[in-house]
């Protein structure tokens, strides 16, 4: 299926849209064998085959609370295909859905093969993400079994990144359209558990079942916001000093294979797990040793006909590694990279080639390298803690401190006011000093006396002249461009648009900016020691603005009912955050239908250049964004 949009004329800026098709397709397919079956009862009865089903297919599609609305909503038909479209249009957008892949036959399933095309460029990376595993983060892969009666959750995101680097974001609008495929089949006998790693409540109902620092907490008490939650709650615990020395000092958990001490953060019992190493005879002693351990992930060059295997063995003698598992000898490229993750590779052109650093293939990287995680045998126990779980950076669990619960944070960045945009000058444009509007053309913006200039040396002259970036000396259009400042072969401008009789008046706002500033206590601000600056003499001044001012957008008198503080300018741009009181509290209730934040709070603007005033919200995590500390939707801020 194509998916394009078009335009009769295409405006340019530094962050454009990204149109996403998506094709989520179950495929199932089913290979029985039937044999002869023959019966000889010496006791007369009855005896009833039920019929053997196939039946694997989605449901109960759930949208993340925060994804923009798509065009055409993620949808399910005919039981194994989920299509959606939508287009993101600013950084930091997204769209994000879960659905149940449920085996609903009487016959087990397996995965055959997954795969998510196309792969993205390196450039596309930079800017876009999309998330294909299960819900709990864990990735999905082949051989995962799904018995009958057994339920999947799958998590889908597709995120347009925000960028501290705006001129990594494309500069022309992107059309994507991303195919998932599933495969099931009958479960084999190379059928495997999906991976769920453990929960930290099962971590500690296990350790208090065998008697290990933890036990069950038996008096009264609850765990939901109803207060009717009947789940046990365990804790840990210890009946000597001795104990108490281990829980505090050492406090090791043996958990997804690793060492870990756990760590109660809060005073409701929150649990954080700190990563302590990799086992030595299953034991997490200090006097683990090296041994075969994972190193940092680094980007190798994989363009050769290397061997890769599903696993590998050890020659303890020599010190070396050989494949073992499945071998499949290929070169990596766009096609195949994709299909090598998770499998080992010595870079060797034999299948028989040994190695002292052998590569686990982490994630593609480019068209002829891929990310690997190496091996080898002078490993320290605690060295896989240099390493992140995964590539992903949008949430704490990945970082090495947490496992299991994955916690998407975002950051909220400043406000934006375009002040102006800039593009390349040319011979080949006309330009005016003046423009009219709806003469000789009706409903338009019309050059008058348009002409142009000859050699590229005129182009500071070209400085409060009007143009539509078009070589038809006759066009017009609904917006029209005014240049406000030239630099070398680039104009700086504003548009004026809107499809109205409107003049550069219109648009060449005025800014009233200050050090300090007086509230009135009736809603409005004055600015003091004002200083004033016009939108179109933003390229020459914005650094007299700076960060750190107070501003009012076009103030009657320097007074204004909403007051911006900068915390960046560029020479197209402000960023501020607007002066206003947020309320953040140490604590929060549900009262059925919202939050509400308690009454131990602080009530702040948020100044990022004032330290006291950063510390002093440190103890107030939660909030709302509003002044009324009410709100469906709650944050927590952890930095």
């Amino acid at each position: 299926m194509n998916f394009r949009r078009f335009k009769k004329k295409y405006r340019y800026s530094r962050r454009k849209s990204i149109t996403y098709l998506f094709l989520l397709i179950l495929f199932c397919s089913i290979s029985l064998g039937y044999a002869a079956i023959k019966t000889d009862l010496s006791i007369i009865g009855t005896s009833k085959f039920i019929n053997a089903s196939w039946d694997v297919h989605f449901e109960n599609i759930q949208v993340k609370q925060g994804s923009i609305t798509p065009s055409t909503a993620a949808t399910i038909t005919d039981d194994t295909t989920v299509t959606f479209s939508a287009q993101l249009e600013e950084p930091g957008e997204f769209y994000e859905f879960t659905v149940d892949v449920v085996n609903e036959g009487t016959l087990n399933a397996m995965i055959e093969s997954f795969q998510v095309l196309p792969v993205l460029t390196q450039e596309q990376q930079e800017y876009f993400d999309y998330i294909v595993e299960y819900e709990d983060g864990t990735a999905i892969g082949n051989n995962h079994k799904l018995d009958a009666g057994d339920t999947e959750t799958i998590r889908v995101a597709f995120i347009y990144k925000t960028l501290q680097d705006t001129s990594l974001y494309p500069t022309e609008d992107q059309d994507l359209t991303i195919s998932v495929t599933i495969d099931y089949v009958q479960k084999g006998d190379s059928a495997i558990d999906v991976p769920h790693p453990p929960t930290l409540y099962g971590v500690l109902e296990d350790a208090a079942n065998v008697g290990t620092y933890a036990a069950k907490y038996t008096g009264e008490h609850q765990d939901s916001f109803a207060g009717t939650g009947t789940k046990d709650i365990y804790h840990w615990y210890a009946t000597s000093d001795t104990n108490g020395t281990a829980i505090l000092d050492k406090n090791n958990v043996i958990f997804a294979g690793h060492c870990w001490q756990m760590i109660r953060t809060t005073d409701t019992g929150g649990v954080k797990m700190i990563y302590n190493g990799e086992t030595e005879n299953n034991q997490c002693l200090n006097t683990r040793g090296n041994h075969i351990g994972y190193g940092s992930r680094t980007a190798q060059n994989l363009a050769s006909n290397y061997y890769y295997g599903t696993s590998y063995e050890y020659d303890a003698t020599n010190n070396v590694f050989t494949l073992s598992g499945t071998l499949t000898q290929a070169t990596w490229n766009e096609t195949t990279g994709p299909t090598l993750i998770g499998k080992y590779t010595c870079k060797s052109t034999s299948s028989t080639g040994t190695c002292a650093t052998l590569y686990l293939v982490e994630s593609y990287y480019n068209t002829s390298s891929g990310y690997g995680i190496p091996l080898n045998y002078n490993s320290h126990y605690s060295q896989f803690g240099k390493l992140t779980y995964n590539a992903k950076e949008n949430m704490p669990s990945y970082v090495g401190y947490m496992y299991n619960a994955v916690y998407p944070y975002q950051s909220k960045e400043p406000n934006n006011e375009s002040m102006l945009t800039s593009y390349s000058l040319s011979t080949s444009y006309w330009y005016a000093h003046n423009v009219v509007w709806g003469s000789p053309s009706a409903n338009t913006y019309n050059l008058s006396n348009p002409y142009r200039v000859s050699v590229t040396t005129d182009y500071p002259n070209l400085v409060g002249e009007y143009t539509f970036r078009n070589s038809d000396k006759t066009w017009t259009d609904t917006f029209v461009y005014y240049i406000a400042a030239v630099n070398n072969t680039t104009m700086y401008y504003i548009d004026l648009s809107n499809s109205g009789n409107h003049t550069l008046a219109d648009f060449n706002h005025t800014y009233t900016y200050g050090d300090s500033y007086t509230d009135n206590g009736n809603g409005t601000y004055t600015i003091n020691n004002p200083t004033t600056i016009q939108r179109s003499d933003w390229y020459t001044n914005y650094l007299n603005v700076g960060a750190g001012k107070y501003v009012c957008k076009n103030a009657t008198n320097n007074t204004c009912s909403e007051l911006w503080y900068t915390t960046s300018t560029y020479n197209t741009l402000m960023k501020y955050i607007k002066v206003e009181d947020i309320k953040y509290a140490k604590g929060f209730t549900w009262d059925g239908s919202k939050y509400v934040l308690d009454n131990n709070t602080s009530v702040s603007f948020w100044d990022y250049t004032d330290s006291t005033n950063k510390k002093s919200l440190n103890n107030a995590h939660y909030t709302c964004w509003n002044t009324t500390g009410e709100c469906t939707s709650i944050s927590y801020i952890y930095y």
